[in-house]
């Protein structure tokens, strides 16, 4: 099997020429969903973005097959954050990675795009369930975000969980516990903290 490399995109030049590689990777995946494509991310940047604005793509290769798919866009509401663009009715795109090899692609794409950008502390990357062997990558990363969405909730997790759980005290935890359970009550609906 053929080592990963992997690619920085920055111009729309060096975009038009992966999108049909982009495309077909996306419909290997299951239910692929058209906010992971392409054609979102072109809108995107038209749309949400200035012309003179950053952004990149991270595109992972394996030989001449493309076999990993993640778009950046600096975070608004974080500094030194790049994040997968989205909306708020699309909780983000999830990265488009190959069935069967997401784990290791992902780990790439991210060093990569923290390779590139060494200024850079987070990468903030939504639309991974909980629970899956994703999620779990994303934990162990030496730096990075995960959101967890699905629920509605948003958290962000700075380094690992067992880091974080050295940083917060069990008081603290009581605490979210307790804002969780009166939010619950006062919205008349589960809240997850």
């Amino acid at each position: 099997m053929q080592s990963l490399t992997t690619q920085i995109l920055t111009t729309r030049d060096e975009l038009a020429m992966l999108r049909a590689r982009w495309l077909d990777l996306l419909a290997r995946r299951p239910a692929p969903s058209p906010f992971a494509g392409p054609a979102w991310f072109e809108g995107y940047l038209d749309h949400k973005l200035d012309a003179d604005s950053f952004w990149l793509v991270v595109v992972a290769w394996r030989g001449t097959e493309v076999v990993g798919v993640l778009p950046l866009v600096p975070c608004e509401d974080r500094a030194r954050t790049l994040r997968v663009p989205g909306e708020y009715f699309t909780h983000d795109g999830p990265p488009v990675l190959l069935p069967g090899s997401e784990c290791e692609v992902l780990r790439r794409l991210a060093a990569a795009a923290f390779a590139t950008h060494p200024d850079i502390i987070r990468i903030a990357i939504a639309g991974l369930r909980e629970g899956t062997a994703l999620c779990e990558e994303l934990r162990h990363l030496p730096r990075g975000v995960m959101r967890r969405d699905g629920e509605g909730a948003r958290i962000v997790v700075d380094g690992t969980i067992d880091e974080l759980h050295g940083r917060i005290g069990k008081n603290m935890w009581r605490n979210l516990r307790k804002a969780s359970n009166r939010i619950a009550r006062e919205c008349g609906g589960d809240c997850l903290l």
